[in-house]
């Protein structure tokens, strides 16, 4: 059962490579966790762009309004099932010290993915 951990660390190697770089443990988790910071920061700013976008919408209210109501619920959504998948893989450490790293970059992986999806919804509102 001590593989599970391992692997889990050597699969978001590539999340952390600049990182990797840390002369010891205590940097290497300070750099990750302001990654994960950094990534949220990214996160937060491009959903009020888009938001802005699609408040701006040029669309009957109730259809602009519904997309919103519907955007809104999901960031929230994601938010919540990216709290609960990186406490699950948190625990695959079972109480190891590398489970604050590994929590930090499902933030990171997730958070990155996200982006990807929220710069192509951007591109759906260009226009507007």
């Amino acid at each position: 059962m001590k593989l599970l951990p391992l692997l889990l660390i050597l699969f978001t190697l590539d999340v952390n490579a600049s990182c990797n770089d840390s002369v010891d443990q205590i940097g290497y988790r300070i750099c990750i966790a302001q990654k994960a910071e950094a990534t949220q920061k990214a996160v937060e700013k491009e959903q009020a762009r888009l938001l802005n976008k699609i408040k701006s919408w040029e669309q009957e209210p109730e259809f602009r309004n519904e997309t919103i109501k519907l955007f809104e619920k999901a960031v929230k959504s994601f938010e919540s099932y990216k709290q609960h998948q990186c406490d699950y893989e948190w625990s695959a450490a079972a109480g190891g010290n590398g489970g604050s790293s590994m929590a930090a970059s499902c933030m990171i992986k997730l958070n990155s993915q996200y982006l990807d999806f929220l710069k192509t919804q951007l591109g759906w509102y260009e226009s507007y």
